[in-house]
């Protein structure tokens, strides 16, 4: 649920790419990832990519108009709790392509 409501905002953010000042596809290309590595299990490479993600996002903050800037700070928010969720619980996260794989 995390990732999608992530998802949901960065579609948001793309949507007003005209407006934007900077370059955002650095971030863009950890988000198209993000799923695929979460879905296979690669927790340590999902949080380096979350990680990655908050730096650039952070760099963005504060450099567009005030309504750009909600946008941003909100996406950062929810980055930075899905990067808690990783730290915490990175042992306990399923590989759901294992099991797919493996019949369960």
């Amino acid at each position: 649920m995390r990732l999608h409501h992530i998802e949901q905002v960065w579609q948001a953010i793309e949507d007003l790419k005209d407006e934007l000042k900077f370059s955002i596809s650095l971030v863009a290309y950890d988000i198209t990832r993000l799923r695929h590595l979460l879905w296979n299990g690669y927790v340590r490479e999902s949080t380096t990519a979350v990680d990655d993600m908050l730096y650039h996002l952070g760099s963005l903050l504060d450099l567009h108009t005030p309504a750009i800037n909600a946008k941003f700070k909100r996406a950062f928010k929810l980055v930075a709790e899905l990067l808690i969720y990783l730290r915490q619980n990175g042992s306990s996260i399923v590989s759901y392509c294992q099991r797919y794989w493996n019949g369960i």
